[in-house]
This record gives C-alpha cells, structure tokens and sequence, in this order.
C-alpha cells in the first residue's frame, strides 16, 4: 500500500522511484570487537573471570585493561586465556604491578598464540633482566605478533640484548617501542639492525595465522568434546552410540544445519570481496555460484585448502566442502599462479 503511494507521489512530482534494494543478511558473528578497561580498579580475582572468558571468545579483537594494578596473578590469568583464543589481535596491559612471573605467563603465551598483532607492557617492571628474557623467549618463537611496546619499564640494557636475539630469529616482530629507558646507543643500534632485516611477506604472514587459527579452534574443539566423553564415562552417563557421535563430531567444521557467513578473499594480500553464506554440506562448487555475484571473475580463480595450503582442483570442488577444505576465511588465487 504505502509502496503504491510512494510511487504514485513520485510520478505526480516527476520524481525519479528508488529501485527496491536486497538486504544483505548480517553475519552471524556479531558482538563485542573492543573492550576498554583501563583505570577501573579490576581486582586480580575479577580480571580471572574476565580470562576465563577469553578461553572461548572468538569475537574480541581490543582489549585495553591498563591502569588497574594487576599483580602477577591476574596478568596471568588472561595470559594463559589467550594461549588458546584465537581472536585478540591487541591487548594494552601496561602500567600495572607484574613482573617477572607475569612476564614469564606472557612469554609462554607468545610462544602459543596464533593472533595477537599488538603487545604493550609500557609502565611495568622489566627492569630485572630475567623479566625481559622470559618475555624474549615467547617472542623469538612467535609467529604472528608486528608491534611490542616496553616504554617506561626501567628496561636496561641488558634486557634489550634478550630482545635482539628474539628479533633475529622472529621473522614478523617489525616495531619495538623502547623509550623512556635508560640505554646506550651502541645496544639500541643493535637493536635497530636486527629489526631492518627482511620479515616475511604480509601475504604469507596472513596466510600462516589464519591457518594456525583454524587449526588451534579445530584442536580446542576436540579437547573439549574429548573432556565431555572421559567425564561421560567416568560417571556412566551415555551409551555406546552416543560416544561415536561424539567421536565424529571431533572431525567437523562446523555442526549440520547451521549456517555462518564467511568472508572470500582474492589475491596476494588477501582483499576481501565479500561474504557468502555457507553450511557444513557447502561444496566449492556451490560456493562459485555464490561467489559470481562479487564480480566478473568467471573460472580464472581457484580454492586454495587451509590444510596443506595447496589449490583444489577445478574437477574436485563437487566433492569438496567450503567449511572442512577451506575453513572460516575462504582464499582465492588467480588461476595463472598456480600450475596444477
């Protein structure tokens, strides 16, 4: 009715009528990306609550809980949260009352985590050289993590020494933040020249964290459903039959009948094109149909597996499922790179 009216209004004042627009579906993943906690006073016991949370987010993506004189305990609480969470990209911490111990729960993370991009301990005590190496070593075996902040943390130079043997053998670390501490040039240089070596490609950098991603999600799933078949057992609950589902359900993506938006990318520096809607049965071969509305691409594109990494097929992607072979982020290669 009101459709009509418009129409009709338009047509009586020479109006030119709005083509009626199709209205995407929101993606399902929807929630909370930035969380802002500075300078609230967050007890230890309170910021555990908070860790334990962090286990299963995948959403989350800022966390800013500086300012809140956190002891060793509750920067460890969130430290060993973020050895399984997949999604944070930064935490801010600085400025509260860790040390070595705290420093030693994040290095154990770093060398763990698959997604944290931004690190800021700035205002803590790294002044102990055993502070610094401990917070080192998680970062010579990490593999995702560009930007470190320890300003203001009393660092000497020995402490800066640890980092630059980090550097030199972590290949994505690009920035360290180090001012506001006493050091002497000739430590800082060297510092500076480890940092000025060739990191590894932005491409494959991203490449290898949304792999890793999926991989630890994968393997988190299945501790927990190995966690609920042993209590199962150990208290009789559950037949036979109900523990092979169980078992089963360890190897899939995604649960049957649920559908999840998931975005397509396309090149060398992943850009993204848009998002498709997907299901567990989603073949590639229905994803191409999908993806032909993003633009003229036709057949000069193919799948790459987040498993091994290497491209399925064009006679495959009947058989081959969207969730399972390509994962959560689907990457697409131009047909001309890659020789079958």
């Amino acid at each position: 009715m009101y459709a009509d009216i418009g129409a009709k209004d338009a047509k009586k004042n020479k109006l030119p009528t709005s083509p009626q627009k199709t209205i995407e579906k929101p993606s399902a993943y929807c929630g909370l990306r930035i969380l802002g906690m500075s300078g609230c006073n967050i007890s230890d016991l309170g910021m555990g609550d908070l860790g334990g949370s962090l286990r299963t987010n995948c959403v989350l993506s800022t966390l800013d809980i500086r300012c809140n004189n956190l002891t060793n305990d509750g920067i460890t609480g969130i430290a060993r949260s973020l050895e399984e969470n997949t999604s944070l990209r930064e935490l801010y911490c600085g400025d509260n009352e860790f040390s070595v111990p705290g420093a030693m729960a994040l290095g154990s993370m770093l060398s763990k985590n698959v997604s944290l991009l931004v690190l800021d301990v700035s205002g803590c005590h790294l002044n102990k050289t055993a502070a610094a190496k401990h917070l080192a070593e998680g970062i010579a075996k990490n593999e995702c993590l560009q930007e470190l902040h320890v300003a203001r943390t009393h660092l000497t130079d020995e402490g800066l020494k640890e980092f630059t043997v980090a550097v030199e053998q972590n290949m994505c670390l690009e920035k360290i933040i180090y001012h506001c501490n006493v050091l002497t040039k000739g430590v800082i240089a060297a510092l500076e020249f480890a940092l000025s070596r060739e990191r590894k490609p932005a491409a494959q950098l991203l490449d290898n964290m949304e792999q890793a991603r999926l991989e630890r999600r994968q393997e988190m799933k299945e501790l927990e459903i190995a966690r609920k078949i042993k209590a199962a057992q150990a208290t009789g609950e559950g037949d036979a039959d109900n523990m092979e589902i169980a078992k089963k359900k360890t190897q899939e993506v995604l649960e049957p009948g649920t559908k999840i938006w998931i975005p397509v990318s396309f090149g060398r520096r992943n850009n993204v094109l848009g998002k498709i809607e997907v299901d567990s049965a989603t073949s590639l071969a229905d994803a191409r149909t999908s993806i032909a509305r993003f633009g003229d691409l036709g057949d000069d594109y193919i799948f790459i597996s987040v498993n091994d990494g290497k491209p399925i097929a064009l006679d495959e992607e009947g058989k081959r499922q969207v969730t399972w072979d390509c994962g959560r982020h689907v990457l697409l290669r131009p047909i001309n790179w890659i020789e079958l």
